[in-house]
Order: structure tokens, then sequence, then C-alpha cells
């Protein structure tokens, strides 16, 4: 008995003359026994897994399935999954980018590239979410779902013709068109309506040369086309096959003039073929 006159303690683990009823290390290996895992084994103070089994006599400290002897980060967190070397995605680095794998976005960064918070180098992150990487990305901040080209810019972010009107406003967005003229009011400009026929209701040739002839817009496309008008009595004023939008307000053949202030009905046969394919009422005025 280390103490025979102590009947509340026999034993003096580090034989230091307190009895461990009173020695706060009991083992005197410099842990505290209420810290110590092991309090009256000197040679070990930790069990890192909480098995039961201390550090210095167990083979697999952390118990994530890798012995110590193979274990590169011998102490993995409890529950967290280990690789071959006995790391965890919170313990390993492996784009070596500063970003630890389990906080790391893009954990194959490119060696030497600059990496953002999340790991990711401009050649591996795409900010705007749009498929093309910011290292590829000309418009990196594309709106939500709007759908992008090669280049990573969508409709509202590019004029692809370069008029000032952004394509997603433009009514004809490859051709050049900053005035985004459309005669006929179907939301296709101009400069890209050139094969629907618009037929001018209207002329005024008074030989100010703005509007002075009548204009049947694309008619060129057809070169057999036959194209005739008519008086409201049906008589016929005016006819051309292939016609040039040349007509002046000239009866067929003479050289006078149509009574101006007067509706005339057309008829355009677009291959020549007898086939009445548009026909209509145009006004003729002179100012």
């Amino acid at each position: 008995d280390a103490f025979p006159k102590d009947p509340e303690e026999d034993t003096d683990t580090d034989g230091d003359g307190t009895g461990d009823n009173a020695d706060e290390d009991d083992d005197n290996d410099g842990t505290l026994d209420d810290k110590d895992a092991f309090p009256k084994d000197p040679e070990e103070d930790t069990d890192t897994d909480g098995d039961g089994t201390g550090d210095n006599a167990d083979e697999d400290d952390d118990n994530d399935g890798v012995l110590d002897t193979l274990d590169s980060c011998s102490n993995t967190p409890l529950g967290e999954t280990a690789d071959a070397n006995g790391c965890s995605d919170s313990q390993k680095d492996s784009d070596n980018d500063g970003i630890m794998d389990d906080m790391d976005f893009c954990p194959d960064t490119p060696f030497g590239e600059a990496v953002d918070a999340e790991g990711c180098s401009d050649s591996q992150k795409d900010s705007d979410f749009d498929g093309v990487s910011d290292a590829q990305d000309l418009c990196p901040d594309s709106p939500e779902d709007e759908a992008v080209d090669a280049e990573g810019c969508s409709d509202s972010q590019k004029d692809t013709d370069n008029d000032g009107t952004m394509d997603d406003q433009d009514n004809c967005p490859t051709v050049y068109n900053p005035g985004q003229e459309d005669r006929d009011g179907d939301g296709l400009g101009d400069a890209c309506d050139t094969i629907e026929l618009n037929v001018s209701q209207a002329f005024t040739p008074n030989g100010d040369g703005i509007n002075d002839t009548w204009t049947i817009y694309n008619i060129e496309n057809y070169l057999n086309s036959i194209v005739r008008v008519f008086n409201s009595w049906g008589k016929e004023v005016f006819a051309a096959k292939n016609y040039q939008n040349d007509w002046d307000g000239h009866y067929k053949g003479l050289s006078s003039r149509l009574p101006d202030g007067g509706s005339y009905y057309y008829e355009i046969d677009l291959e020549g073929d007898g086939s009445v394919d548009m026909n209509g009422w145009l006004f003729l005025a002179k100012q």
C-alpha cells in the first residue's frame, strides 16, 4: 500500500508521493487526468478516434480505414471518407491552389493559374452560368436564362450588324439598318424583307422626286411578272411585263396622265401564267 494510513487511496501511479485520489496527473505525462484518455498510462494520453485504444497501441488512430503506417493524414475527422493515403477532402488540396478539396469547386485547377475564393481559375469558372467559361466569355454577365452564342453573348448584349440596335430589338439583326424601316409593319425589317411583295397603295407623280412612281417592292425577283392597272370602269390604263417600278401615272401608250385624285384597281401575275396572285386598289394623287 502506497498510503497505508489512507483508507481512500492505495495507489500512486507515478510514484510522486501524491496518491491518485489527490493527484491531478496520475501518470505524470503532462496531461491532466480530466483531459487524459488514459490517465494511468504515462506512454499515452490520446485516443484520436475514441475507440478505447490509445494511439500508442491503435494501428488506425483516426479510424479511417487506412493503417497508420500508410496514413498521410493520421487525424482524419471522424466520419469523413478518406482516400488511399488516408486523407479526406478537408485535409487535401489536390490541385495545390490553396483551397482545400472540400471547399474547392474546381479541384483540378491547371498549375499556376490564379483562383478565386471557390478555387476556380478563369479558365474553369463560368460566372454567369451560360455554358461559356469566363476565359472565353465576351459577355461574362449574360442575363439568366437567355441563350448565348459561342462567345457567351445573348441577343440583348450584342449588335451583330453594328447598326446601334441590339439584336433582340433589331428587326433585321444581321443586316445594317439603323433606321429599322419596316414598310409593311410585319416585324421584319425592309433590309431582310426581300422576298415578300409589298405594294404601295398610293403615289404622287408631281415631279418632286419623292414617291413619283408606283412601287411594288421585291417585284424584281419575278422576271416573268405581269402588272395591270384598271380604272373604276374596268378599262386597262397600264400594263407591263417584268415591271421596273417606273410607272408615273401615264395612260398606257399615251403621253397624257391619268386624272389625279382617283383610285385604280391592280392585278399582279407573278409568273406570267395568267393567274392573278395579288390584287387591290391604289390611289393616284398630286400635291
